[in-house]
């Protein structure tokens, strides 16, 4: 026998069941609406004892740092919320601007509606769109007004969306518009339009939270709008990758605003003092000095033609140096052991050519054999001893500094300590052991200082030189 077919079939809903269906697709929003509202009201009534539980959960034991990071946060919170404002206010002029010019009625009218509904992500602009392309499509009897008023909604919210709100918003919050988008998709796949909503101003706590709470720097540094790194440790990241090429475009876009001493003093010996500092920790392998040495030099040749129309602005002298501090080898630049104290040190003799000295380059070992061998230094007017990191390389100061004081006993020292922190340690300490009448921090210093000791010496001058750092 053929079995029996059976098929199953779902009853009708009810006038009740779609009638609780409805209500309850309905009641969703709005319970959530009505949540949001209840934490609200409850936030503004113990506004105080939230920011005090905050403060303690920051921690007690600093509550400068806390208080600091709590004023942060609400500054950041507000101007976003003034920010937002504007640009909704901006979005709905432009609505109605655009549908007056193409003969919408009541354009005023659509235009604030617009920018009210924006306030509501993903969806409110659509709800805004809808009434005003309706009309389009009841006054126009063709299909113009319609399409250029789809056009006008579609064109004005993506500009709003993908050129305006991440510049604007990542200015006022601290975010960069990486952070901006991906805390947008993170919040909204979490908690869906509501996570929409508060995305950036959850983002921005977080922040300000890494910025000010040193266990979670790591959130400021992913999420912040501040540069990863600072010209200084691009500049030595690029010569550890041997890449001078894109360290010399790195330099152009500093030397647009910036003079060619600023980046010497800045960009340069920063980091060199760093690679200096990470070889004297055994970070780096041996040979790598002469490796950064070799890139580093590549970079100047890429823009020593800067030099000639940057590099004397700042240190242009009022009159050009005495005739015997212009004879060969008036001035003595000493460098120290390593690679990269040649390398300052020929930076020094070559920017005091600009300045119109014709100083001699005198590396550690060239020191050393001309003591062994007794040599004498004839018109001699000023030596200056170049040194990175000098705090860790103390014994190998000591001994160059006795060197250069047998070799020159009667001529006025200076040392280049370029980059040195005052108070930096060791330093301190060890500087007035050196028998050295002066001592720069800087390049630009250093030029000054033999620019003012060479007018003193062209005038007669008879008064003290620049105070002893």
């Amino acid at each position: 026998k053929n079995p029996i077919p059976v098929e199953v079939h779902t009853p009708p809903p009810t006038a009740l069941e779609q009638i609780e269906s409805i209500i309850s697709v309905a009641l969703s929003p709005v319970a959530t609406i009505g949540i949001i509202i209840v934490f609200v009201v409850f936030l503004l009534l113990k506004q105080n004892d939230v920011r005090d539980r905050a403060i303690r959960l920051m921690g007690a034991h600093d509550l400068e740092k806390a208080t600091i990071a709590m004023d942060d946060a609400g500054r950041r919170l507000s101007s976003y919320f003034l920010v937002l404002v504007f640009m909704n206010a901006g979005f709905g002029a432009v609505i109605a601007a655009g549908l007056w010019f193409i003969g919408v009625p009541s354009p005023l009218l659509w235009g604030i509606v617009a920018m009210l509904l924006r306030f509501v992500p993903m969806i409110g602009v659509f709800i805004a769109a809808a009434i005003p392309v309706v009309l389009a499509a009841a006054v126009d009897p063709g299909w113009t007004m319609l399409v250029m008023v789809i056009a006008l909604y579609l064109v004005a919210e993506g500009i709003m969306n993908t050129v305006v709100e991440p510049l604007v918003q990542g200015s006022s919050t601290g975010l960069s518009v990486l952070a901006i988008l991906i805390a947008a998709t993170f919040w909204t796949l979490l908690w869906g339009p509501i996570g929409l909503v508060l995305a950036i101003p959850l983002t921005a706590v977080l922040v300000v939270l890494g910025r000010h709470v040193e266990g979670l720097g790591f959130l400021h540094v992913i999420l912040g709008d501040a540069p990863p790194l600072t010209p200084a440790e691009q500049l030595y990241q690029r010569l550890l990758a041997d890449d001078p090429v894109e360290a010399a475009e790195q330099a152009e876009r500093f030397l647009k605003d910036r003079t060619l001493i600023q980046y010497y003093d800045d960009v340069l010996v920063p980091a060199m003092k760093k690679a200096q500092a990470d070889s004297d920790d055994g970070r780096l392998a041996r040979g790598r000095l002469d490796d950064i040495r070799a890139a580093a030099i590549t970079l100047l040749e890429a823009v020593s033609d800067l030099a000639t129309s940057t590099a004397d602005e700042d240190t242009a002298q009022s009159s050009p140096p005495l005739a015997e501090w212009q004879t060969e080898g008036a001035v003595v630049c000493v460098s120290g052991p390593s690679p990269l104290d040649e390398l300052c040190a020929g930076l020094l003799a070559q920017t005091l050519t600009h300045e119109g000295f014709r100083p001699q380059l005198l590396t550690a070992a060239e020191l050393a054999s001309a003591q062994l061998q007794g040599k004498e230094f004839t018109g001699v007017k000023l030596v200056c001893l170049v040194m990175l990191d000098v705090g860790r390389r103390g014994p190998y100061l000591k001994l160059i500094a006795r060197r250069v004081r047998r070799l020159f006993p009667e001529v006025k020292r200076v040392g280049g300590f370029w980059g040195l922190e005052r108070g930096e340690a060791g330093a301190a300490m060890m500087l007035p052991d050196l028998d050295l009448q002066l001592s720069t921090s800087s390049l630009d210093e250093t030029l000054s200082l033999f620019g003012s000791l060479a007018r003193q010496a062209q005038t007669g001058s008879t008064g003290q030189g620049p105070e002893q750092q």
